[in-house]
């Protein structure tokens, strides 16, 4: 090939060369994939009704693009995925976390904080909850008024918002604290959902339904079903270990039979279908309600519902002297109650004239305090849980010698 033929070839391919070397993008490096140069973490007091506020830490690349997602003890929280995330009232040994993911040009990396501690709930400043499940007062017939008892709740709402249902489903523009059934809901139950709003949050909570809506009130002593003069009452508040019955008040014909279905949450108990219940652990924070059904040979049966009520659970306090000195006095104190593990919250130790000495906060259910300041002698003390929406209170007395 002669000379000039070779130099032309040879520029060529030197130009081709030179552009795909400009056109090619870069090999992608380990910078390029998003790194924490600080790990993420979580803000915010781990307690029942609080927030918690993720923070992602450093990224490089910075601008990355961040997402989140909670989880509660490992496991994902359905549409929980913004920044900060609220912990649900009466929440309690829970422990949250939060997993960071940063994107940046395709790709991506993610990052999870430390979980915090278990969640708890603080006796005297407990989150907004319900107390005594709401009711639906009156007859379930046409024509006939029924109105909401809102229930009670942990603090005065300022404010209760209603519907009404019918089987479950919201009955349109029936949202006033009373309610008059029509013929669209004859054969269809009747209950209330309230929605009570105060300065420590909102909380939502549906009555138990009624009977099936009827047509007519049949007069005591007449035709048509039994008639209930006065509706099934609980005699006690729900209390794990103690029994329960139910009273199931006056019927005409007074020879109607009654039987009992009891509730939890609003589903039947399997083979709780007598006169007594006693609550078991598991049924801590659920409301316990009894469904008594009238019948008699010559009468359509009746159905009515008790009131629902928060089932809780009794605190059991041991203390006991773990070092006595001069002016001084250390003790232990372990709270324990069935269903509810930790027990959350704080105790209080008083003088025998109701001073108080300490407080100190429980974790994992136990506490050390250290008495300083005592004279010289023997002292009787009382160790005082004061419970919590759940728990009922409780006390032990622990005697102290304290030397000079």
């Amino acid at each position: 090939m002669d000379a000039p033929y070779r130099l032309a070839a040879g520029l060529l391919a030197l130009s081709l060369a030179l552009t795909l070397a400009v056109a090619a993008p870069p090999p992608a490096t380990a910078a390029d994939v998003p790194a924490p140069v600080r790990g993420p973490w979580v803000r915010g007091a781990a307690e029942a009704g609080s927030t918690l506020t993720a923070e992602p830490g450093t990224w490089e690349p910075a601008g990355v693009r961040l997402t989140y997602q909670w989880l509660a003890d490992g496991r994902r929280i359905v549409g929980a995925t913004s920044r900060s995330y609220s912990i649900p009232a009466f929440d309690s040994g829970t422990r949250y976390t939060v997993r960071v993911t940063a994107s940046a040009d395709g790709q991506s990396a993610t990052a999870r904080a430390k979980p915090t501690r278990a969640t708890v709930l603080i006796p005297g400043t407990a989150p907004f909850g319900n107390r005594l499940m709401p009711a639906v007062v009156g007859r379930p017939v046409v024509g006939a008024r029924l109105e909401a008892d809102a229930g009670e709740w942990s603090s005065p709402p300022r404010r209760y918002l209603y519907q009404w249902l019918a089987d479950g489903s919201k009955i349109p523009d029936a949202t006033g604290d009373v309610f008059v059934p029509t013929s669209d809901q004859v054969g269809r139950e009747i209950a209330v959902q309230v929605i009570a709003r105060s300065d420590d949050g909102s909380m939502s909570r549906t009555s138990a339904a009624t009977a099936p809506v009827t047509t007519t009130t049949p007069p005591p002593g007449g035709d048509g079903e039994v008639a209930v003069l006065d509706d099934p009452r609980l005699t006690a508040g729900p209390r794990v270990g103690r029994t329960l019955r139910v009273e199931t008040g006056r019927i005409e014909p007074a020879s109607a039979a009654a039987s009992v279905q009891w509730l939890l949450d609003g589903s039947p108990l399997p083979g709780a279908d007598g006169p007594t219940y006693t609550p078991r652990r598991r049924d801590v924070g659920g409301s316990l309600a009894a469904r008594v059904t009238y019948t008699h040979p010559d009468r359509e049966p009746a159905t009515r519902t008790t009131a629902a009520a928060l089932v809780r659970t009794r605190a059991t306090v041991r203390a006991r002297v773990a070092e006595a000195a001069a002016r001084s006095a250390r003790l232990r104190i372990r709270v324990t109650a069935p269903g509810v593990r930790p027990v959350p919250g704080r105790v209080l130790v008083r003088r025998h004239d109701g001073g108080r000495l300490a407080r100190a906060r429980l974790v994992e259910g136990r506490t050390v305090v250290v008495l300083r300041g005592l004279r010289a002698g023997r002292h009787s003390l009382r160790v005082v849980y004061p419970g919590s929406p759940l728990v009922v209170r409780d006390r032990e007395v622990v005697r102290v010698v304290v030397r000079r």
